[in-house]
């Protein structure tokens, strides 16, 4: 096998396993594995597709957790910012792109460890909301991942886990999506993508199998832990140069 199908596959089934455990990471995951053998283009869409896989193999899970009074609006903020990005705003370098948003995470995620657990938010704030979910559907259009703002955001709040991971999956699927469809509209799917995403399905989907049987096992307390954690991880490796 050529060495290179080796990092599609092991960027597929490490970011379907850390998002069937998490609810999220798939993208933040794949994009810096993929990218030691594709360009910036063809990283985001895989690092996009990874997601949707992943997010449909594991969202059943979650279906007694889905309202969509809550969700419909940070959803649909999360579209119209996939939108902006790719009509409105220039193509960013995306080690830049990278940069810096491991610099934002690594400083959520030490804010959030000293943050005492007994401090979230604790009534509904649809302002933050639609805020998070236009930032989170913008990261989605330039780099194909969508979720850390919408994760930060969900991890100050005094929500279950499964309301959080339902949250975090259903924008991702929704905003990768037309993330996805958008740039295949407009003919900007790099033209790798028709191979190099057969490759990497299997194994993102067997990930995500897996991941979703780990998640079992956590209660609420060990599945914040978890995300700021993960966070924490994801933002020291986007800041490392590849």
């Amino acid at each position: 096998m050529d060495p290179i199908f080796l990092y599609f596959l092991a960027g597929g089934l490490a970011g379907g396993f850390l998002c069937g455990l998490s609810g999220f990471g798939a993208g933040l995951v794949t994009l810096p594995i993929v990218l030691f053998v594709a360009s910036p283009l063809l990283a985001a869409q895989l690092a996009a597709l990874a997601g949707i896989a992943s997010q449909i193999q594991a969202i059943s899970a979650l279906r007694y957790g889905l309202h969509w009074r809550q969700l419909l609006p940070i959803v649909l903020a999360g579209v119209i910012g996939i939108a902006i990005a790719l009509w409105l705003i220039p193509p960013l370098p995306i080690d830049l792109f990278k940069f810096g948003v491991g610099c934002i995470l690594i400083a959520y995620s030490l804010f959030a460890l000293a943050l005492p657990e007994n401090w979230r938010f604790t009534k509904r704030h649809p302002i933050g909301n639609l805020v998070a979910g236009l930032l989170g559907g913008m990261a989605g259009g330039i780099a194909g991942i969508p979720g850390p703002p919408v994760i930060m955001w969900a991890a100050v709040q005094s929500w279950s886990a499964t309301e959080k991971r339902t949250l975090i999956q259903v924008f991702n699927l929704v905003t990768l999506s037309a993330m996805l469809i958008i740039s295949a509209a407009q003919d900007r799917l790099d033209p790798a993508f028709a191979w190099t995403a057969p490759t990497m399905l299997p194994a993102t989907i067997a990930g995500a199998i897996l991941g979703v049987a780990a998640f079992r096992r956590l209660n609420d307390r060990r599945y914040q832990q978890l995300v700021i954690v993960l966070l924490l991880i994801a933002g020291i490796t986007m800041v490392i140069p590849t």
